[in-house]
């Protein structure tokens, strides 16, 4: 009943929340132009190459590496353009999930704006502190988990397929750490704990003891971002990208899937905070503005 009180709401904030789906959907797209103007860039003056003829009918891997290696220092920049995106991720993803997860878990009077300025500040440091330690717990989970498979597969009979064990593994463990990343999130803006370390050590308590729930939230928004995914990747595969009008197409269809990725995010973080409110509610208090005032 919780599993299903939890879909329901998350679905049904695909609609009352659509607003925080535009945010995420935005600040993402903001973020992402630089790196996208620089691809751009380099593939509008390669695609005029005869050599790139043959890129119209199909992909040719051969082709495409030599056209990096021709323009490698546009890749060289688009690279370290890259590296800043994944680098700004942290804080933007602090600042995000502090506004997000405050509208889904309070109701408030005030304008949304205002509020959401005023809990990505309240709960950031907590947040990127928190984002930090999971990282690091959950990239030392999976080499410990990679190291032990490796040792378990060498007993196995080859028709066990080795590589698909640890990459199940792999996948068990990356799950849980994101699992938990999201609990830890959630407590903090429910309990107004300023200790990341605990908050992350009791979001994997939590995941563990209520795997059903927590679990099943993550795979039914799973499956719908796959469904979401799929649908995207057989119309991309469909529709032609050889003239202008095609491309702004593509693009417009592309934009369309990320906002509907975000949409689906949300939902996901609507229902964890359903299952956190249900499973734990002694831990719910309310929560001081940075002024002094509370958030109801």
């Amino acid at each position: 009943m919780i599993l299903l009180g939890a879909v329901r709401r998350g679905l049904g904030s695909l609609g009352t929340h659509r607003r925080c789906a535009v945010l995420l959907w935005l600040c993402q797209a903001v973020l992402a132009a630089p790196v996208a103007a620089l691809a751009w860039s380099w593939w509008s003056r390669t695609a005029m190459l005869p050599e790139t003829d043959t890129l119209l009918d199909s992909f040719h891997l051969g082709v495409f590496l030599e056209l990096l290696d021709a323009g490698r220092w546009q890749i060289v920049a688009i690279g370290l353009a890259s590296l800043g995106l994944l680098l700004a991720t942290v804080p933007l993803s602090a600042l995000l999930h502090g506004a997000i997860l405050d509208a889904l878990a309070h109701d408030d009077p005030r304008p949304w704006l205002e509020r959401c300025r005023r809990s990505a500040a309240t709960y950031f440091l907590r947040f990127v502190a928190v984002a930090i330690i999971g990282g690091f717990v959950t990239l030392i989970v999976i080499g410990l988990m990679v190291l032990a498979s490796m040792l378990v597969v060498r007993r196995l009979p080859v028709a066990w397929h080795p590589r698909w064990i640890q990459l199940g593994l792999v996948g068990i463990a990356w799950g849980y750490g994101l699992l938990a990343l999201d609990y830890a999130r959630i407590q903090i803006m429910l309990s107004g704990s300023r200790d990341a370390l605990r908050a992350w050590c009791a979001a994997m308590g939590f995941v563990a003891r209520h795997p059903i729930a927590t679990g099943g939230v993550g795979v039914v928004f799973g499956a719908l971002f796959v469904a979401a995914l799929s649908l995207y990747l057989a119309i991309s595969t469909v529709l032609p990208a050889n003239t202008t009008v095609l491309i702004a197409v593509a693009f417009v269809i592309q934009q369309g899937f990320m906002l509907l990725r975000a949409g689906v995010r949300v939902g996901l973080l609507a229902g964890e905070v359903h299952v956190s409110q249900i499973m734990e509610p002694a831990g719910i208090a309310p929560i001081p503005w940075p002024d002094g005032q509370m958030a109801k």
